[in-house]
């Protein structure tokens, strides 16, 4: 059974910020041959929605056609299969390693986890054990 696929970024924004948002969230999916409805959500009047859709539809046929200048470039990866790159391993202090094996660190400033933090979940985060020096 095959069921339709929706697109659409909710709550994009309002203004150009906005109109950017839908464009490149659902624009590229449809550029790459996805999605069958698309719904843009705007921080603004509902109708504006509709405008911005209609324009992002008709894009598409233009940006989807070969021009004389595409080239038949081959990746130098396979962009549809997944492989861990490899990495070197470095030790970021006494028994914190990144890179290699390790697992995925992120390094803040403290002056940047302090903005972050109250925004985090307690329960999914449990804090930093490592701080950069500025």
């Amino acid at each position: 059974m095959e069921y339709p696929v929706h697109l659409g970024v909710t709550e994009a924004g309002e203004g150009e910020d906005g109109r950017i948002k839908s464009a490149v969230g659902i624009g590229s999916l449809l550029c790459d041959g996805l999605g069958d409805t698309i719904r843009v959500s705007l921080t603004e009047d509902s109708p504006r929605e509709i405008e911005v859709c209609r324009d992002l539809i008709d894009q598409i046929p233009r940006l989807t056609r070969p021009g004389p200048d595409s080239l038949d470039i081959q990746a130098p990866f396979d962009p549809f299969g997944f492989e861990r790159r490899r990495a070197a391993q470095i030790e970021l202090a006494p028994g914190i390693g990144c890179g290699g094996e390790q697992t995925v660190r992120v390094v803040v400033t403290r002056s940047t986890w302090d903005k972050v933090a109250p925004k985090l979940s307690r329960r999914r985060m449990s804090g930093p054990r490592l701080f950069m020096r500025t």
